[in-house]
């Protein structure tokens, strides 16, 4: 999609959220007429704080995620849960556009509780496993008028789709699909390696309400968010190159602060992944794929 098709877009969801607003009451309607989601400036501006903020502060969000195994010749198998927190640093730029780096961890749990996995047992293959909890390395994203720019580390890519307002709330999702050469290769890896390609295909859907949107005077709007992704299987859940990928469906929400992690969540994620904490002492060089091959190659005795 290019730039004028998604200006056409946004001007035509524009007209139905305000219509759908009117249905909702006058104040809403007054409200999404307001938004000016033709104005590629003001839009990104709405994006920055639908997402985190455009000020200059970091922004907490915890999630959810509910991960199961697709493959392809039979429902949905449920793995486990990921309890994962990822805050977003915000500086307003000169030219306009606001600047977020994302610093993200999370910790697998029994599937859909807080119990944090020591061990688990792969219920397609057998095997017991020693999960491998989540730290990446953090990335930016630059939103301005044109689109989501990203620097070369970036894995995900996000693409703006068209803002609606249904009645109160704006809904604001982004999509993103992108495919790299996998650093578990099956020649090296053939129990643990998901093929030559990693494939990761992520929709994200925020849920805002638009009282705080359409208000200029608020630069962080609180916000739901929904996404769902679909990933080639993760090395260290053994599936090795068995069709099908791991399909995940989160559920979660803007914070505060770190103080509104659930309690039942918290305790896990001090553990495991105590830089969430602690960003001034994150550890920014490490490479989460290259940490976790040493341990694999010690596991499946290779040099």
């Amino acid at each position: 999609m290019n730039h004028s098709d998604l200006t056409r877009r946004m001007t035509m969801y524009a007209g139905l959220g305000v219509a759908s607003a009117f249905a909702a009451g006058p104040e809403a309607a007054r409200a999404a007429t307001s938004l000016k989601l033709d104005d590629p400036k003001e839009r990104a501006k709405i994006r920055a704080k639908i997402v985190a903020s455009a000020a200059d502060e970091a922004v907490p969000a915890f999630y959810r995620l509910h991960i199961f195994a697709y493959m392809h010749d039979k429902n949905l198998v449920p793995l486990y849960t990921m309890n994962n927190v990822a805050i977003k640093v915000c500086k307003p730029m000169a030219n306009g556009n606001t600047m977020i780096t994302n610093y993200e961890a999370g910790v697998y749990c029994k599937f859909d509780t807080h119990e944090v996995l020591e061990i688990w047992n792969n219920p397609i293959t057998g095997e017991t496993l020693e999960p491998w909890h989540f730290i990446g390395r953090p990335l930016s994203v630059e939103i301005g008028p044109d689109d989501v720019i990203t620097g070369p580390g970036a894995t995900l890519k996000p693409k703006p789709m068209a803002i609606e307002t249904v009645g109160d709330t704006v809904i604001m999702p982004t999509m993103s699909g992108f495919s790299y050469p996998n650093p578990f290769q099956p020649s090296e890896f053939p129990e643990d390696s998901s093929g030559p390609i990693m494939y990761w295909d992520s929709h994200y859907v925020y849920f805002a309400p638009l009282k705080e949107v359409a208000d200029p005077s608020v630069l962080r709007a609180s916000a739901s968010i929904q996404f769902q992704n679909l990933v080639s299987f993760q090395p260290w859940a053994g599936m090795g190159t068995r069709p099908g990928r791991s399909w995940g469906r989160a559920l979660g929400a803007k914070m505060k602060n770190l103080d509104e992690i659930p309690a039942a969540a918290r305790k896990g994620l001090e553990q495991k992944v105590p830089m969430l904490f602690d960003l001034a002492n994150w550890p920014k060089d490490r490479d989460d794929a290259a940490e976790f091959k040493k341990v694999l190659k010690k596991k499946r005795g290779k040099p």
